[in-house]
């Protein structure tokens, strides 16, 4: 499931980003980092124990990484701050149990309501897990940059 939903996340935020804009960084467990542009990347492709790099500028070269190699991945916006492009906007995994993380909006400012109106969460999204575990069971409207999205608590 995990690799399901890394899988769509990668697919999905790559298909609607500005391929001048948005990087794709992935962490590793050892610290380092490696920044990849939309542009320079032909494909990734995930196999049972991790996934498969394939960057453009390396020609015929593969990447090959284990997901215990992997701290996290996630994408940066090369905008300025006050421009975050949020048609790329993901929430996940949606509908969350305890956790709800925000892809696509990082440095921006965060505010979830319940259906009532009510404002029960107002923080800077910095890539980090959003507890909803006291959250009730139903759906929140999350307010970023403007713009409106929605997800179901479980």
């Amino acid at each position: 499931m995990k690799k399901l939903i890394l899988a769509a996340l990668l697919y999905l935020v790559f298909i609607s980003a500005n391929a001048q804009e948005y990087q794709m960084v992935v962490q590793k467990t050892d610290g380092t980092e490696t920044t990849y542009s939309y542009d320079d990347l032909i494909s990734i492709t995930f196999y049972d124990e991790g996934i498969c790099i394939h960057p453009n500028s390396i020609a015929n070269y593969l990447i090959e990484l284990k997901f215990s190699e992997i701290a996290k991945i996630y994408f940066k916006n090369n905008a300025s701050l006050n421009e975050a492009n949020t048609d790329a906007v993901l929430l996940y995994p949606n509908p969350a149990a305890s956790s709800l993380r925000i892809a696509g909006a990082e440095k921006q400012r965060v505010e979830i309501y319940s259906m009532d109106g009510k404002m029960i969460y107002n923080g800077i999204n910095n890539g980090e897990e959003i507890n909803v575990a006291s959250f009730e069971k139903g759906i929140y409207a999350v307010k970023i940059n403007g713009k409106t999205f929605k997800f179901s608590k479980l």
